[in-house]
C-alpha cells in the first residue's frame, strides 16, 4: 500500500510517502516546504501539488496546525479553509485526518466537528512511538514550538488544546528557528554584567544557532528578519541589534555570549517543562524527534536529569524525525486500510 502523510503547519508544509506491506515500511521519502500560508493562503493548493508531484498514494492522512495563522479570523475557518485546499488536489473520500484523540475521521467528518482535527499533530508522532515507549515523554521540538506529550500504558496523556497544553507546559512556545530572541529572555550577561533585551523582532533563534554553528546557513530555512543573508556574518549583526548595537561596539567575542547565553536560557526553558511532566506525571524516559532533537532536545532532557533518553531517529531515521507526524498520520493510515 502507498499512502501520503501531510502535515500543514503555519510555516511548513511537509510529506511523507510510504510503501507499506507485510506490518512494516517497506520504503519511506519525505519533502519539505517553507510556507508561511500568512502570506498566500490560497497558494496552498498549488504548494501541495508541488510537494506531492513525485508520490501517488493510494490514501492520504492528514494533520495539520496552520489554522492558528493570524490570516483566519478563528481556528475553526482556518481549518476549513485548509481542508478546502486539500480538497482541491487529494481525493476527499480516500483522506483521513488525525483528531486530538489519536482516531482517524473522515472528511465529512472533520468538516463537521473542525475544532477537533486542530492541532492534533503531535498526536500522530505518539501513534508511531507508543508501542517502543509505552510510557515516558514525547519531545518533538520544530521550527516554531516544542511538544512535550506524557504517554502512558500506550496512550498519550496529554491536554487536547493548544490553550491547555500552553497552559500546563505541555506546548513551548520555543523553536529551533523561528523563536523571537526577546521570548526567550529579557536579559543576557556580556562580560559578566546583565544587559537588558529590546523587545524587537531584530534576530530569531536560528541566528545564535548559526553563530554558534549549531546548524548550517542551508538549515535557516526560515525568513531572516531583516530579509537580509543567512549567513553567520549577518547573524553577528543582527545578534548586536538585540542589544541595541552595532559591531563597532561589540566584539565577535561578546556576540558570541550573547548567543550562548540565550542558547542556554531555550534549554532552560525546555528543561523546565520536562521535569515538570516528569515530576507530575512520574516519567523519566523521553523520546526526542524534530528538528531541534539534538541541539535542544536531547541537552535539555539531559538537564531535566532525564533517566533514558531515546532518539526516534532509531525508528525512522534522521529525515524522517523532521517531519515526524507526517510520517505517523500517513503510517496510521496504511495499517487501519490495509487490514480493511
Amino acid at each position: 500500500m502507498k499512502v501520503l502523510g501531510l502535515d500543514v503547519g503555519g510555516a511548513n508544509t511537509k510529506i511523507a510517502f510510504l510503501k507499506y506491506s507485510e506490518n512494516k515500511i517497506q520504503s519511506l521519502k519525505t519533502k519539505s516546504k517553507y510556507f508561511p500560508i500568512w502570506k498566500a493562503p490560497k497558494k496552498l493548493p498549488k504548494i501541495l501539488v508541488e510537494l506531492s508531484k513525485p508520490f501517488k498514494g493510494e490514501y492520504t492522512g492528514v494533520t495539520l496546525t496552520a489554522e492558528l495563522s493570524d490570516i483566519f479570523p478563528n481556528k475553526c475557518e482556518g481549518v476549513l479553509s485548509v481542508l478546502k485546499a486539500i480538497a482541491q488536489v487529494f481525493d476527499r473520500e480516500k483522506t483521513r485526518i488525525i483528531d486530538v484523540n489519536g482516531n482517524l475521521l473522515s472528511f465529512e467528518q472533520a468538516i463537521k466537528d473542525p475544532l477537533s482535527v486542530a492541532a492534533a499533530n503531535w498526536q500522530a508522532t505518539v501513534q508511531m512511538i507508543k508501542e517502543t515507549m509505552p510510557s515516558g515523554i514525547l519531545v518533538d521540538i520544530g521550527s516554531t514550538t516544542t511538544d512535550i506529550i506524557p504517554i502512558k500504558n500506550g496512550k498519550a496523556t496529554a491536554y487536547k488544546t493548544d490553550f491547555e497544553r500552553l497552559a500546563n507546559y505541555e506546548l513551548v512556545y520555543t523553536g529551533l528557528l523561528r523563536t523571537s530572541l526577546s521570548s526567550i529572555t529579557d536579559k543576557i550577561i556580556i562580560d559578566g554584567k546583565y544587559v537588558n533585551v529590546s523587545a524587537e523582532f531584530f534576530a530569531i533563534a536560528a541566528d545564535i544557532h548559526l553563530v554558534l554553528n549549531n546548524i548550517s546557513p542551508n538549515d535557516y530555512t526560515c525568513d531572516t528578519p531583516d530579509n537580509r543573508e543567512k549567513t553567520k556574518e549577518a547573524s553577528i549583526r543582527r545578534l548586536a541589534r538585540v542589544v541595541c548595537a552595532d559591531l563597532d561596539q561589540l566584539t565577535e567575542g561578546q556576540i558570541f555570549q550573547i548567543a550562548k547565553y540565550i542558547y542556554q536560557m531555550q534549554v532552560s526553558k525546555i528543561s523546565e517543562a520536562i521535569s515538570t511532566i516528569k515530576l507530575r506525571d512520574e516519567l523519566n524516559k523521553v523520546m526526542v524527534t524534530g528538528i531541534g532533537k539534538d541541539i535542544l532536545g536531547k541537552v535539555a532532557a539531559q538537564k531535566a536529569n532525564i533517566s533514558e533518553i531515546l532518539d526516534m531517529a532509531d525508528l525512522i531515521g534522521d529525515e524522517a524525525c523532521k517531519i515526524a507526524p507526517a510520517v505517523g498520520v500517513a503510517l496510521m493510515v496504511a495499517k487501519i486500510e490495509s487490514r480493511s
